[in-house]
């Protein structure tokens, strides 16, 4: 991932309208699949800038896995270093087994990803974890996937048959960011980037708001129903 998309992440996580939609929504599953562990150990594979291990924390005890050196700069800066193991996917060495595995938006951006899986499901227990969140549709390929080094955007089928390859039994599947789904489209058919060709443009609080207010509602229908397309796609499955 290049440099200046790091830059913005570390900047933007905590409040920026996407990460903040998807985090309401990854945390309401996180929870939902362990209710029954008692402070879980939960690793976040490719946890970037760290700020998903500050806010899972009430959750579990939450570690991470990184490989860039870049990310390695912005965690240390928030004091969680020494929470991460420094490795890569798709060859994870880990001295540690986990409860539960989150891999949100790092499959897309490794060559061998069936291989990836593979070895995630190694680091969880026997009751393990694993929730994934990855860019859905390659004909919405644009420049932001180019800027953070994507390989892939994904259809359902094809994470539905790697994931079961692997050896997970599906728990959940649903794709997600659905209520935007028709103007990101348009943005991507026309080439719109915002810095280095992201998709991350930075709004103002009120418009931050109402796309993050619009993005978080998702989560009320995905308690009943799962949806049938989004720009992204969400799946919860058990070692």
């Amino acid at each position: 991932m290049d440099k200046k998309l790091f830059q913005q992440f570390y900047k933007m996580e905590e409040s920026h309208w996407w990460f903040e939609g998807r985090r309401k929504i990854v945390r309401y599953f996180l929870k939902k699949f362990l209710k029954d562990k008692i402070k879980p150990d939960i690793l976040d594979v490719g946890c970037g800038t760290g700020f998903n291990l500050i806010n899972f924390s009430d959750i579990g005890e939450v570690f991470g896995a990184e490989t860039s050196a870049i990310a390695l700069e912005y965690l240390e800066k928030r004091g969680l270093k020494e929470k991460v193991f420094f490795t890569d996917l798709p060859d994870l060495q880990i001295p540690k087994i986990f409860d539960c595995i989150t891999c949100l938006d790092v499959l897309e951006h490794v060559a061998d990803d069936e291989t990836a899986l593979s070895n995630l499901r190694k680091y969880l227990n026997a009751e393990g974890v694993i929730l994934i969140t990855v860019p859905a549709y390659q004909r919405l390929w644009s420049r932001h996937d180019e800027a953070a080094h994507h390989v892939r955007r994904y259809s359902r089928e094809e994470l539905v048959k790697k994931i079961k390859k692997a050896g997970f039994k599906i728990e959940y599947l649903t794709y997600f960011n659905t209520f935007l789904f028709l103007p990101e489209a348009v943005f991507r058919f026309l080439k719109i980037g915002g810095k280095s060709g992201s998709d991350l443009f930075k709004f103002g609080k009120f418009f931050n708001f109402i796309l993050s207010l619009i993005f978080s509602s998702e989560l009320f229908f995905l308690k009943i129903t799962p949806f049938p397309f989004g720009l992204s796609i969400l799946c919860v499955a058990k070692k």
